[in-house]
Formats: structure tokens, sequence, C-alpha cells
């Protein structure tokens, strides 16, 4: 998920959350809708379903827009295989790490509200968690840790590689608060925080502990409030375990290879802030466009 990684670095370098209104007393007016009937384009439609037939997707969602208004939304394939409902505009997919973007923006919003520092310490006696996570003193190593480290992959542990193979596995069935505390316990930071990018999807699961502390709300209820209601979203929420637990306009998940034992049998309602969100395509878009317009400069 490059674009993901990308985005995430890049939040830690601007306040992001100021494009959503022109002034800053003003509540911000979401994009409007592409006209009642929209005609299709062909070439673009082609393209989505050779990818899918390709990769053997069930289902996707398009949305597309230009100088920051929405101009095209459509649903391809099945939401549903078994009752062959399609997808539309309107359906909710698992964002997976595409949610790590909402979660520095939110850190990002709490940076721009003068509630938290990038440099401020995470971890120990007078940081932003403090003590509360574990039952060991922490390391030098874990209580350097900032919240720009955080948000950059660099805080020196809990890296993909440690998370797959362990963390993953040995923490699925542990609430959210013992979890952490089992990490903290368990899996030392064994590089100096800022000096190794390891991606981490900890780091981001932290991160949304963060949000809770200095916001005093849920994690979900800050994306949903403060981010989306921001940009006039409605439809982005926190993805359920099993099938029984499917929202409303949610797609149903197959996977694909190894993967699709795990689609109903992961903890993907503790990983909220790494991985757990679900939206649509067009409120996706929507926060993208409220970010891009505060960058110096095209991406390229």
């Amino acid at each position: 998920m490059k674009p993901a990684i990308y985005l995430a670095k890049m939040l830690s370098l601007v306040l992001l959350l100021a494009a959503c209104s022109k002034k800053n007393d003003s509540t911000p007016e979401p994009p409007p809708p592409p006209p009642a009937t929209q005609n299709d384009i062909a070439a673009l439609n082609t393209k989505v379903q050779t990818f899918m037939t390709t990769y053997n997707v069930p289902g996707a969602s398009l949305a597309v827009s230009k100088n920051g208004k929405l101009v095209y939304i459509k649903g391809f394939g099945n939401a549903d295989n078994t009752t062959s409902e399609k997808v539309t505009p309107a359906h909710r997919f698992r964002l997976a790490s595409v949610s790590k973007t909402f979660t520095g923006i939110a850190i990002m919003k709490l940076v721009q509200a003068g509630s938290v520092t990038l440099d401020q310490k995470v971890f120990g006696t007078g940081a932003i968690l403090g003590t509360q996570y574990g039952t060991l003193a922490y390391s030098t190593n874990v209580k350097n840790i900032t919240v720009k480290q955080l948000l950059q992959h660099t805080a020196g542990g809990w890296g993909f590689q440690q998370w797959v193979a362990i963390l993953l596995i040995r923490t699925r069935r542990m609430a959210m608060r013992s979890s952490l505390g089992w990490v903290l316990d368990n899996k030392p930071v064994n590089n100096t925080p800022g000096t190794k990018y390891d991606y981490s999807n900890m780091g981001y699961f932290i991160l949304g502990r963060i949000i809770e502390k200095i916001s005093g709300k849920s994690y979900i209820n800050f994306i949903k409030e403060d981010i989306m209601g921001a940009v006039g979203g409605t439809k982005t929420d926190a993805a359920g375990k099993t099938l029984a637990d499917i929202k409303t306009d949610e797609v149903k998940y197959y996977g694909q290879g190894a993967d699709a034992t795990y689609v109903y049998n992961m903890a993907i309602t503790r990983r909220d802030a790494d991985g757990g969100l679900i939206t649509t395509a067009t409120e996706l878009l929507k926060l993208i466009n409220a970010v891009m317009v505060l960058l110096p400069g095209p991406i390229s």
C-alpha cells in the first residue's frame, strides 16, 4: 500500500484540516454530487472491469474528482455474490491500511488545535499515555518514542514482520487494552526511535489510543464527528469482525488465497486506527480532496 504509506508519512508535515473550510469560522460545504444522469466513460469502465477479472475481484466502487469536484461515481460487480446484489456508489468497503490516512489526519487535527505536539513523548511518567499500559517498567527506547515517530513508522520496534509473525497471532483474542499491554511487556523496542523506518500497524494502533486520550472521545467517534463531519461525510464507520456484524450498505468479503480464511476471523474491531474503518469511495475522495488543497504542489 505505497500510497497509504506515503500519505501517512506526509501527514506529519502539514496541518491538514484547514482545507475543510475557506474561513476559520465557517462551516465547509461538501462538494456537489455529479449529475443525476451520468454518462458512462467506456474506456475507464473497461480498465476497472479488466482489473477485476484479472484479479478475481467480486465488486468495486470508483469515485473521480477534477479540481476538487466530484465528477464520476460508479459501482462495479457484486456486493454479495450469493444474492447477486450489485455494487452502487453507496456501498461501503473495508479500508484496511488506508485507515491509517484517517488516523494521521486526526492526529494532525489535534496538533493544529494545540492539544498535542509532534515531538511529545508517548509512554512514561508525564507522557501522553503515561504508564497505563503493561505491567513492567518501560525501557529507555519506549520512553523516547514520540508522536511524530509513530506517524512516520520510525518508533524503533513493532514493525511489519514482527506484527505478522507474532503480534497478529499472539494478541488476536485479547481486548484492546490488554493487547497493547502485552506488546509493551513482551516485545522490546530494539532500535533507537527515529533511526530506522519499519512499517508498523502497531504504531498506528497506538496513535488511535492517543486520539482517545487527548480528545476524550472514542477513536471512531472522533473520526466520524471531527474528521468526516468537517467534510460532510456520514458513512465512514468502524468495521465489524463477523458476517453478522456487517453494516448497512457494506459489501460482503471473500478474500483471496490464504487470506480467505481471515475475512471474518481477524480482530479487525481491535485494529480500528491501523486498519479497521469502512467507507464509500466518495467519502474517501472527499477527505483526500480536503487534504490535497493544502499541498504546495502536485504529487509526482
